[in-house]
């Protein structure tokens, strides 16, 4: 294939994605309990059918006074010791690390907050990389304000975002990714999305759990490990691992994907866990938190040999009950991941 044969591919397939992402808004606007009211690119008005009111906006200016209220909204979810100084919070911002969308109340109170990353799919060594995909990071609703379909109108901008960012870089949007979080620690409870209470809704969103068949025939779910919450400047981590549920939605619709692809989305994500050498004392401190971290990836990528034909697949709660009566018909076995569950709702 002559090289302008692949951009003109890439080119094509960045324009698909983009149109699915589309689609993707209009689906969530069309299934919204809320009137909306644009304002601007990255802010809108809407009202509940109880008349209840709300904006729903990106942050773009780290020196926007919502900022400290964000950075308490975290502190009093996670605890001061588990929060980054709201010197980075307004850092990640102005460098585009980390996005945040929020709701607010008429009187300017934050209702429900979400974080996500546009992170680009490495592509061997090519300085720009075609392909990315939208992380979420999580999303937090105030107790009162749970249960009013707020998460479903941060998802929308969470899409409108990651929209906007491939749209000005030209890549492909490949997938919506993020961890549903089960671990049983306090920060684990909410820094991510119980699996008991929020599967369904994110089975709503389009994202499910991800298996492969093994050698025998038999169905399980891929052992995704989360990094340690905390891991010092010395590259020592201060906090454990854990197996999360990894969920996933392609841009393409598919329900299968190779696991280079997904090895690929994982690595993006771990990536952002190690950061950059610039967070760590030295250099060798960095090798070690890097060292730690990707041998995570190298047990999966060990994990995922025996799947089939190469590839993982996709299974909502539905589709998992339905695959695993079927594999008991023939004698066969069917493995998730055993985790135990936080007992709040975050949503």
């Amino acid at each position: 294939m002559m090289p302008f044969e692949k951009i003109a591919i890439q080119k094509n397939e960045a324009r698909e994605s983009h149109a699915v992402m589309e689609e993707w808004i209009r689906e969530l606007e069309r299934s919204s309990r809320y009137e909306r009211e644009k304002k601007t690119e990255i802010e809108e008005s809407i009202r509940s059918p109880e008349g209840e009111e709300y904006t729903v906006r990106s942050v773009e200016d780290s020196n926007d006074p919502v900022v400290e209220k964000i950075h308490a909204f975290l502190t009093d979810a996670f605890g001061e010791d588990e929060v980054e100084p709201l010197s980075w919070v307004r850092h990640s911002i102005e460098h585009r690390l980390s996005f945040y969308d929020l709701v607010e109340t008429k009187t300017g109170e934050v209702a429900s907050l979400g974080s996500t990353q546009y992170l680009e799919l490495e592509n061997g060594d090519s300085p720009s990389p075609p392909e990315s995909m939208l992380y979420v990071a999580f999303i937090l609703s105030k107790p009162e304000f749970r249960g009013k379909g707020l998460a479903t109108e941060l998802y929308r901008a969470f899409y409108r975002r990651a929209l906007q960012e491939a749209e000005r870089r030209g890549q492909t949007l490949r997938a919506v990714v993020g961890e549903a979080e089960t671990g049983q620690d306090r920060v684990r409870a909410v820094i991510g999305e119980a699996v008991s209470s929020v599967e369904p809704f994110l089975n709503r969103m389009g994202r499910k759990r991800i298996y492969f068949e093994d050698e025998r025939g038999n169905v399980r779910e891929i052992p995704y490990t989360c990094p340690p919450v905390d891991i010092n400047k010395d590259g020592e981590a201060l906090s454990p691992p854990c197996h999360e549920h990894l969920m996933v939605r392609l841009t393409n619709n598919a329900q299968e994907l190779p696991t280079k692809d997904l090895i690929r989305m994982v690595r993006a994500i771990y990536k952002e866990y190690i950061a950059s050498p610039a967070n760590y004392n030295s250099a060798e401190a960095f090798a070690r938190s890097e060292n730690l971290v990707m041998g995570f990836l190298d047990e999966l990528e060990d994990a995922l040999r025996p799947a089939k034909d190469g590839k993982v697949f996709l299974l909502n709660a539905e589709e998992r009950r339905t695959r695993q009566a079927e594999l008991t018909a023939k004698g066969k076995e069917f493995f998730d991941l055993v985790i135990p569950e936080p007992e709040q709702d975050t949503l």
